[in-house]
């Protein structure tokens, strides 16, 4: 046989009946675990835990304003990598002032990246000649911080604005 036949043989058709897993509830064992049968306790608590955790479009809409202030408070003269670390504290600011959910880790991840790419192309040269591994690190832990930073103040500012006296 050659090896395409013998993958033909190797197929297998499954039928699986959706609604029906839907409407019954996991078996119990012995143990007084339950068994999952749509892929396991690892699976089932890996994608529950990241919904609660981390939202795409949170980290989505938070890496594109801490760019946008980044941009915008680095076209300020004699400022460089300074001003655009403060534009992402107050993309961080105004995300937290916007928003009732706390998108602390999507902060903390657009913040490093946009400051350790701001770092990066900001000081190009510096990077292609010496070490800059002290630039970049402060790239990524002074966004990270900044804009975690600015997403409390901005959530505090919101809660004390619409708290009843």
């Amino acid at each position: 046989m050659s090896e395409r036949e013998i993958q033909r043989t190797d197929d297998l058709s499954v039928d699986v009946d959706v609604e029906a897993g839907l409407e019954e509830p996991p078996a119990e064992r012995t143990d007084g675990s339950t068994e999952n049968s749509g892929g396991g306790i690892v699976r089932s608590a890996y994608g529950r835990t990241l919904g609660r955790v981390l939202s795409t479009r949170g980290l989505v809409v938070s890496v594109v304003l801490t760019a946008v202030f980044a941009v915008l408070f680095g076209l300020v003269p004699f400022v460089g990598l300074l001003g655009q670390l403060a534009g992402i504290g107050a993309a961080g600011f105004l995300y937290g002032l916007a928003t009732r959910e706390s998108r602390y880790l999507e902060l903390a991840l657009a913040g490093a990246s946009v400051g350790t790419a701001s770092a990066l192309f900001g000081n190009l040269l510096v990077v292609t000649i010496g070490s800059a591994t002290a630039l970049l690190g402060f790239g990524l832990l002074g966004g990270a911080f900044l804009g975690v930073l600015g997403h409390y103040f901005g959530r505090d500012l919101r809660d004390g604005l619409s708290r009843e006296l």
